[in-house]
């Protein structure tokens, strides 16, 4: 099998000699402009590689109990302690940092496991970047004339919204969901974006860029009274997943059709625009202190289920990197940085003018 090469622009180099189909396949859906076709030759120090697993450590009914509360168990693997994900008793990924500081995943080849091994390689990214002084970031971000501006806030606050009226009047495309923060700029890391049909209900212009046609695993009526009883089972919200097969979204290519164009890999990030809701519109500037400290908030909510993780790994591999908060400082200085309040779609006209006015 020919070796799998991705690097993402000079910030991370990734070698998978021998990835099976399955897993490229899955890579390849989400960050396939990053795949380098090869001759055969890989890098001689790639930041993150991807091994099969040669022998499958034992496991004892104390690292089992480890896994159920952490989703993972600290286990002796290869030269060292290693974070193993296990499946069905047995493990399945373990992730390490060799004695060069490359982060090692390690696999089992199992169909119908690649979400849970591309959730690993995210988290990979994020560390990778970390021990380079940069970040795996979430937010939207958009550009004209190289100069970025970018919507950060809480997952289901409404960014894409406001992402697609910012398109429409012709700025350019750097992120929906997630992109890098390294070497003071902003890189692009996927080109596509998932609609929901709340998106077409709140923006009626957007029927004339993309099919309204979205596939439902269900009839509506049923998808409602489940959405009901699931409610009630969860009154403090659905789970993500439940909630995804409920409301399923339309992923739409940027590579294809009237998007193409509207790509932009990297920019200069200039204004940063913290989004809260709130009973009345307003936009108000920030202090640098107080929006780094949210910033970072956001950054640990969106990546935080993989903290353990991340201080597993480090504290065994004898490594450490520096806070999201102190990353930030680095990478954002001389922006403006602005708290935009607002309470629900009708605002988001205004909120386009208002931004782009000042």
């Amino acid at each position: 099998m020919t070796p799998f090469v991705m690097r993402f622009y000079d910030l991370i180099s990734v070698s998978a000699p021998g990835l099976p189909e399955h897993f490229r396949k899955k890579i390849k859906a989400n960050l396939g402009q990053f795949v380098v076709e090869t001759d055969g030759s890989a890098p001689l120090q790639p930041d993150i590689k991807i091994l099969p697993m040669a022998d499958s450590p034992p496991i004892d009914p104390f690292a089992r109990h480890l896994n159920h509360i952490f989703g993972f168990t600290m286990m002796d693997y290869t030269q060292g302690k290693a974070a193993c994900f296990l499946h069905k008793g047995k493990p399945d990924i373990c992730i390490f940092l060799s004695a060069c500081a490359t982060i090692e995943i390690h696999y089992r080849s199992f169909l119908g496991r690649e979400n849970v091994f591309y959730g690993i390689l995210l988290f990979c990214f994020q560390l990778a970047l970390k021990m380079k002084m940069g970040l795996l970031c979430h937010g939207s971000v958009v550009v004209k004339e190289n100069k970025a501006i970018i919507l950060s806030g809480h997952q289901g606050i409404g960014k894409t919204p406001i992402l697609l009226s910012f398109l429409q009047q012709g700025w350019n495309y750097l992120s929906d969901d997630k992109f890098f923060l390294a070497n003071q700029k902003l890189f692009l890391m996927e080109m596509h974006i998932v609609i929901n049909q709340y998106h077409f209900d709140i923006l009626p212009w957007l029927s004339r860029y993309l099919s309204t046609q979205i596939k439902t695993r269900l009839p509506q009526n049923l998808r409602l009274f489940l959405d009901k009883a699931a409610g009630r089972i969860w009154p403090g919200g659905i789970p993500v997943k439940v909630y995804r097969y409920l409301n399923p979204g339309m992923r739409v290519d940027l590579q294809e059709k009237q998007f193409r164009e509207k790509i932009v890999f990297q920019a200069k990030p200039e204004h940063l625009c913290i989004l809260q809701r709130g009973q009345q519109f307003s936009i108000d500037s920030l202090e640098r202190t107080s929006a780094l400290d949210k910033m970072a908030l956001l950054q640990q909510s969106f990546f935080g289920h993989r903290s353990d993780l991340e201080s597993a790994v480090l504290l065994y591999g004898n490594s450490f990197v520096a806070p999201a908060r102190q990353i930030l400082e680095e990478n954002l200085p001389d922006i403006r940085f602005s708290l935009v309040t607002f309470s629900g779609e009708q605002d988001i006209k205004l909120m386009y003018d208002t931004i782009v006015s000042n």
